[in-house]
């Protein structure tokens, strides 16, 4: 089905499909630059492979916490972490419990610290954001969502946004560059390519 509706697409992006009556659909300029959009994040999406593939990932990067931290702290973190992601999405409550995650010298260095301090960087107060999102890029890059979002790719997409709001377009554009160049797959939680073809 995947392969059939990849197929129509290129195909209408070529001009050569034809409508019920073997007239060639023709778009106009923007519906075929939606089309070739719609074709990268398809292309990216086809990339990612098997959702099971993310999960597995995410599981060889727990048991990495495992070795390094052992596997009851594991468990009360993931437990932390679980407790406080049902929290309403941007409520006080939640960006404590994080705080606490990432201030706990008991998970210095976990998937699931790099994890919160990218959230704590969207979702927190404007003047931490950047503070966190500095923490996830610099000592966090390879944390990993169960869902196979990096934390290091999201954490440098996140602060370019932040260091453009403030005027400050040499930084966005290294972040950028280095996005680019090291995760140049890189989706985010709805599958939305964080590096533009």
């Amino acid at each position: 089905m995947r392969a059939a509706f990849i197929a129509w697409l290129l195909a209408l992006a070529q001009g050569t499909v034809l409508d019920c009556h073997g007239r060639p659909l023709v778009g106009d300029a923007s519906s075929l630059q939606r089309i070739q959009q719609l074709e990268a994040r398809v292309t990216v999406l086809e990339g990612l492979g098997d959702p099971a593939d993310a999960r597995a990932r995410f599981e060889r990067r727990t048991q990495v916490d495992v070795a390094l931290l052992g596997a009851d702290s594991v468990r009360d973190l993931e437990r932390r972490y679980v407790a406080a992601n049902v929290l309403p999405l941007e409520s006080q409550e939640r960006l404590d419990a994080l705080r606490v995650i990432v201030g706990d010298p008991m998970f210095t260095g976990s998937n699931r610290v790099g994890c919160s301090l990218l959230y704590l960087g969207r979702f927190g107060p404007g003047d931490e954001a950047e503070p966190w999102l500095r923490r996830a890029v610099e000592d966090h890059s390879d944390a990993l969502y169960g869902d196979g979002v990096q934390v290091g790719a999201y954490a440098r997409y996140e602060l370019a946004a932040l260091m453009r709001r403030r005027g400050r377009y040499s930084a966005a554009a290294s972040l950028d560059a280095d996005l680019t160049k090291r995760w140049p797959d890189a989706v985010d939680h709805a599958g939305v390519p964080l590096v533009d073809g």
